[in-house]
């Protein structure tokens, strides 16, 4: 017999004119019905207000909040939320019509198991028809026993580096309860979200893959995740640094001291060029957390080329003065 729970889908909203509708009608139109819909605007100044007000579905629940970033309007979400499971979603992304079905099912009143689906990039809904869109690190996604494991695949401990787009999961609460909330420290990070799962998957005892069901992720210029302020940047490189705490608690083995240094390091080469003061910061990351004292080789193969016989800090002032071409 299938059990019904509610599932509360937490939304946060800035400046979402454009996209909050298609969002929310995303989650109205799921062929599962038992739902709230928790949208927390986080203090918009566009019309975004306006838009969400115009749709009548008697499971929206809207709250407001001075702007203070996405992990805080998500934690007041959590603070009302009554789901057995919840859902994020970013305001601008689309679930395929069955997905939260799908894992309701595969969970199967599960509360220390955590579901995952594909995610396909789009640009404009007009492309959800196509069956060729551009999938992200599939490959990474299985059922496991060891969510452990998993988080470590995704965090290149066995090789490439992958990534898991927050919309994928549907989670229990009583995870959530046991990891805790989302870190007020990276409100104004552009990945915010892989620190959260991180304490996520090591609270589970399993991980289950839905095959069948899609989360469409909107890329943007305008998202989060795009811009290079110095605050951005501080706070992708406090990511890292949280992350890597958490799994150093957990496992702390030369592989896994390796592929956190390279995190560690792709920030460094990521945002170096517009922020070179953030090299230091991260040298010193590198070196307490980890005893590294060099920057390790990342970026393209000519940069890693150049970087093994001279050094990250001198390949990366060659690359500034060739205009980061390397």
């Amino acid at each position: 017999m299938i059990i019904y729970p509610i599932v509360s889908v937490i939304i946060p909203v800035y400046n979402s004119e454009n996209t909050i509708k298609e969002t929310i009608e995303s989650v109205i139109n799921q062929t599962y019905s038992n739902l709230e819909i928790i949208v927390v605007n986080d203090g918009s100044t566009d019309k975004s207000e306006n838009e969400i007000f115009a749709i009548n579905d008697s499971r929206i629940i809207y709250k407001f909040q001075e702007n203070q970033g996405s992990p805080i309007a998500k934690n007041l979400g959590l603070s009302i939320a009554k789901g057995k499971y919840i859902q994020f979603l970013d305001a601008d992304d689309i679930l395929s019509v069955d997905k939260i079905e799908n894992q309701v099912e595969l969970l199967d009143g599960k509360t220390d198991a955590v579901c995952v689906c594909r995610t396909q990039i789009f640009y404009d809904v007009s492309e959800l028809k196509n069956n060729n869109l551009q999938e992200i690190d599939t490959e990474f996604l299985k059922f496991s026993t060891n969510p452990i494991e998993f988080l470590l695949n995704l965090h290149g401990v066995y090789g490439r580096d992958g990534m898991v787009q927050p919309n994928a999961y549907l989670t229990p609460m009583a995870i959530i309860n046991k990891s805790g909330p989302w870190s007020p420290l990276l409100s104004r990070s552009p990945d915010d979200d892989s620190e959260f799962f991180c304490r996520i998957l090591l609270h589970s005892k399993e991980l289950i893959y839905d095959k069948n069901s899609i989360n469409y992720y909107r890329k943007s210029l305008n998202m989060l995740s795009s811009g290079k302020t110095f605050q951005h940047v501080k706070g992708a490189l406090k990511t890292v640094e949280l992350k890597s705490k958490i799994i150093l608690g957990y496992i702390n083995t030369p592989n896994v001291k390796k592929a956190l240094a390279n995190n560690f390091a792709k920030i460094a080469y990521g945002y170096g060029p517009y922020f070179p003061e953030i090299i230091v910061d991260v040298k010193k990351h590198l070196n307490e957390m980890l005893g590294f004292k060099k920057i390790p080789c990342v970026g393209g193969k000519y940069f890693k080329l150049l970087s093994f016989f001279v050094g990250f800090e001198t390949a990366f002032k060659i690359k500034r003065r060739f205009k980061n071409k390397l």
